[in-house]
């Protein structure tokens, strides 16, 4: 059994097999929760699974695989309707054309209207000053918020500072 940890759905326990994470409920076939221990490469944490099984949506995690052989993080999250574990790509809204949703691509952090008839061409580039952006700092400066302080380097000097959006 998994501690501390209760379906969303039925409040039944959680246990724990050889291939994932079921409800006690779903081997009655009296629910659908299951959680696989690994999905697209990249094994669950205990810590993941009850967020899933609790009805939230995990952080991002980093690493899973595609089937066109290309790595990428996402969030994961259970499908209210037939109980599928989703990928959740989206880090926030988009501050600049509003109807978008940032991230993160290939090369940039960046809307997803940037193809679509909108163009928008917002952006955050993956590092500044050295600094390595993760998925964290674009959520809270998407959110408007400045970040903690950061170390950068910039011509051999180091400095300390904080990452925001400016308008």
């Amino acid at each position: 059994i998994l501690e501390n940890c209760k379906c969303v759905y039925c409040n039944g326990d959680i246990y724990r097999v050889d291939k994932g994470f079921g409800c006690e409920n779903y081997f009655k076939k009296k629910c659908g929760m299951f959680i696989y221990s690994s999905y697209n490469g990249v094994i669950l944490s205990d810590e993941n699974v009850i967020l899933l099984v609790s009805g939230e949506t995990t952080p991002f995690i980093s690493g899973f695989l595609s089937s066109s052989g290309i790595y990428f993080s996402a969030k994961l999250y259970v499908s209210d309707s037939n109980f599928q574990v989703l990928f959740d790509y989206k880090i926030g809204n988009c501050p600049k054309c509003k109807t978008g949703s940032i991230l993160k691509m290939q090369k940039f952090y960046g809307c997803n209207n940037f193809l679509s008839e909108i163009k928008c061409d917002f952006i955050i580039w993956p590092s500044i000053f050295g600094y390595q952006i993760t998925f964290s700092d674009v959520e809270i400066i998407l959110l408007g918020n400045l970040s903690e302080s950061k170390s950068f380097d910039w011509n051999s000097k180091s400095f300390e500072g904080y990452l925001s959006l400016d308008e």
